[in-house]
């Protein structure tokens, strides 16, 4: 069913203060562990800030669904954030790239606990709806598929063994595309089959754009080098590993033999940061960027027909970038 946004908005404006208290009240019930709900509380409030998926969440929600379901709405929007967040801790877990975070400032022992707690906690959440038992179901069912995309995309980033471009986007659209996926799918799940896969090609697009986006922080010197430091594959860093490999010649070194070491990289990066930025690497990356942007939108722009639906959606991904 079709909502008016107008009268949605009426009812309910976007708030992250009400996600966090909503997951901030869960962890209150549900855990019962002082120094794991001591942990959670940290873990929410150090991420509050970064909230950004449920706001995907919520601009679909305006337009699908019943403008009287706001409690439903807030729980909704608090599994996402929540299951974006369990996502990250493993993340780093697994780069061991962050440690100013409060998962990576205990033994990485509770920090699985700490993932194994939200991951019962954002199905909790949908649980804990009022929502007919056949649609918690089906909101579980898009965790599911999603779920498993992102864990495909991971496990493949992981093993760091990339070859070409087509191979790092199909990993972009597992990995990132489908938390994006999930947070538009989850906000219109009273929309068709047919409009529902619309909706997740363009957050694939989005995702796709967003990745480009960390790609692009990932190689510049003020984020210490940290995906070139870890050998990791990005938009970038396969541009000068494959069309300027003689011009970077220590960096392909670096990637595909032992013989170079971090001592000697962050030397050479510091001394080529300019050489990097005017390698091309940057200026492919984004182009690639404006791409996945522009698919998405004229995807939108073809699936809505009133401009405040579509604006109300490109403005949350538009200004990210």
């Amino acid at each position: 069913m079709r909502v008016s946004m107008n009268e949605n908005q009426e009812n309910y404006s976007y708030n992250k203060r009400d996600i966090y208290l909503c997951i901030q009240e869960m962890i209150e019930i549900h855990v019962l562990e002082p120094s794991l709900k001591k942990l959670a509380h940290e873990a929410i409030m150090y991420k509050q800030k970064e909230f950004l998926f449920s706001r995907l969440t919520y601009s679909h929600y305006l337009i699908w669904e019943e403008p009287k379901e706001v409690k439903n709405m807030i729980k909704v929007m608090a599994s996402v954030e929540v299951f974006v967040l369990l996502c990250d801790i493993l993340d780093d877990l697994q780069d061991m790239d962050s440690f100013d975070v409060p998962w990576m400032k205990v033994e990485s022992k509770f920090a699985l606990n700490l993932t194994l707690l939200f991951h019962t906690l954002y199905k909790k959440l949908i649980l804990e709806t009022t929502f007919s038992p056949q649609k918690k179901i089906y909101l579980m069912e898009i965790f599911d598929k999603h779920e498993l995309r992102s864990l495909s995309g991971q496990h493949a980033d992981l093993k760091q063994e990339i070859v070409g471009e087509d191979e790092y986007v199909d990993i972009m659209q597992n990995k990132s595309g489908s938390f994006v996926a999930l947070a538009c799918l989850l906000g219109s799940s009273n929309a068709s089959y047919k409009e529902q896969e619309c909706i997740e090609q363009y957050a694939y697009f989005i995702g796709c754009s967003a990745q480009i986006e960390n790609d692009l922080l990932g190689i510049k010197e003020r984020y210490n080098f940290k995906d070139i430091v870890a050998k990791s594959y990005s938009l970038p860093i396969l541009y000068l590993l494959h069309y300027k490999k003689e011009e970077f010649s220590l960096l392909f070194e670096y990637y595909h033999a032992d013989t170079i070491g971090e001592t000697e990289l962050i030397p050479y990066l510091m001394k080529n940061k300019m050489k990097i930025e005017e390698s091309g690497a940057i200026a492919y990356s984004r182009s690639m960027q404006l791409i996945y942007t522009q698919k998405a939108i004229a995807l939108i722009d073809d699936l809505y027909e009133e401009e405040a639906d579509k604006e109300s959606i490109k403005k949350v991904f538009l200004k990210r970038i």
